[in-house]
């Protein structure tokens, strides 16, 4: 019998702690998605990045749903004037054609290639991955004692053509760019 209840304890200690740990992962993720719509609202891109004066601001997502689907909540909402949109995309063309780009965790190799892609195209590329602004990336989401940072590239800001406000640059980490991407 206490075998048992000794067991019992042991399961719902674990389910605890699972829940616990879900709870992290979900505030962090709500946080790294408002941090990406913030990053928008501190950025200013050409006046070409944007058809007329009330196109929305596309948020892309590379892949399927990094953030838990939590960037999808974005959509609608406003960075200034101008309405959110968000989309999933999939393929170097259609990133071009974003705003801003949430890239999560991919290979060196299928960065680099998508960095070669977005040459010259004034999308914010915000990453979620050790060494992504390091390696050509504009902004990179990082935990630090159980809080998001984040980490800033103005060469590469300045590579798209984009203007990050002071308040952006003050308020993350400015690193240095490797010399190969």
């Amino acid at each position: 019998m206490h075998r048992v209840a000794r067991i019992l304890i042991a399961l719902l200690a674990f389910g605890a702690f699972v829940r616990a740990q879900e709870t992290d992962r979900t505030k962090e993720y709500k946080v790294k998605a408002a941090l990406v719509a913030n990053f928008a609202k501190f950025t200013t891109w050409p006046k070409s990045a944007f058809q007329n004066e009330f196109a929305p601001v596309v948020i892309g997502v590379w892949g399927k749903k990094p953030l838990g689907g939590r960037i999808d909540a974005l959509a609608g909402k406003r960075v200034g004037s101008r309405r959110i949109v968000v989309k999933h995309v999939r393929t170097t063309a259609a990133a071009r054609r974003c705003h801003v780009l949430f890239v999560p965790k991919i290979a060196p190799a299928d960065r680099r290639k998508l960095f070669v892609a977005l040459a010259g195209a004034p999308t914010l590329t915000v990453g979620d991955q050790a060494g992504f602004a390091e390696n050509g990336g504009i902004l990179n989401l990082r935990v630090v004692s159980g809080k998001v940072r984040f980490d800033v590239n103005p060469k590469a800001a300045a590579r798209a053509g984009l203007r990050l406000h002071p308040k952006l640059l003050r308020s993350g980490r400015i690193v240095r760019e490797r010399s190969a991407r």
